[in-house]
């Protein structure tokens, strides 16, 4: 909120105590809105001698453009699945068989700590959940009441991950971004057969939305997102 970037800059203007270097980081840097980001750039464009100011974001996108001209832009891609899934072998001695029935989304790091508390709704259950709207077998609402909605952020990852899959299955690719189980690679080549494409370019903007009211404010109802 504007209030800790104004903070930020308080901290950026004292002279320091113990050397000269003084390090900021805002995280995740797309969670500011309008005001702080402006509030930022006098900051960003004549910063004090010794400061090192550290804007992380998975998706840039949503930062102002303004913002992140003024800024050094470092791009790190996550490992390819290759990298991930021999990493993963290793370190959980999992087997070939056992990685074919798992599906799974993330970095190396957070895909194992998924593993080992179950933090963050994986793809499967939504997979399965339009599996049944597009079998017409099952109520929209239904379904969307029974998604884990205990950490939302997770929830709207998972979702946008999957639309993504059902896009790139359309026209006969596979997604970079998800290593799928078996069940839920058949399950998304069926559901593909039977959707408009440019409806799930607009889903995609509506959770993009979703994902900024989450970011932005903190009296946002989950299980009403979901619903939506």
């Amino acid at each position: 909120v504007i209030d800790q970037v104004r903070a930020l800059i308080d901290y950026f203007a004292l002279k320091a105590h113990y050397r000269s270097r003084k390090i900021g980081l805002i995280y995740p840097a797309e969670a500011m809105n309008r005001n702080p980001a402006i509030s930022l750039l006098k900051l960003l464009e004549e910063p004090p001698d010794g400061a090192l100011l550290l804007l992380v974001s998975h998706r840039p996108g949503q930062l102002l453009k303004t913002l992140r001209s003024r800024c050094q832009q470092i791009n790190i891609a996550e490992p390819d699945w290759t990298t991930t899934l021999s990493w993963l072998k290793t370190t959980r001695n999992l087997t070939d068989n056992d990685l074919a029935q798992m599906t799974l989304a993330g970095a190396p790091l957070e895909i194992n700590a998924q593993l080992d508390d179950d933090g963050g709704p994986p793809p499967d259950p939504i997979i399965a959940a339009l599996s049944k709207i597009a079998n017409g077998s099952h109520a929209i609402i239904e379904l969307a009441r029974k998604i884990d909605v205990s950490d939302i952020r997770a929830t709207l990852d998972a979702l946008e991950l999957v639309i993504h899959s059902l896009l790139t299955t359309t026209v006969g690719d596979s997604d970079g971004q998800l290593h799928l189980s078996q069940q839920s690679h058949q399950d998304l080549q069926k559901i593909s057969n039977k959707l408009n494409s440019k409806r799930l370019f607009f889903f995609l903007d509506q959770i993009a939305s979703a994902r900024r009211a989450v970011l932005r404010s903190s009296g946002v109802r989950e299980a009403e997102i979901v619903e939506n």
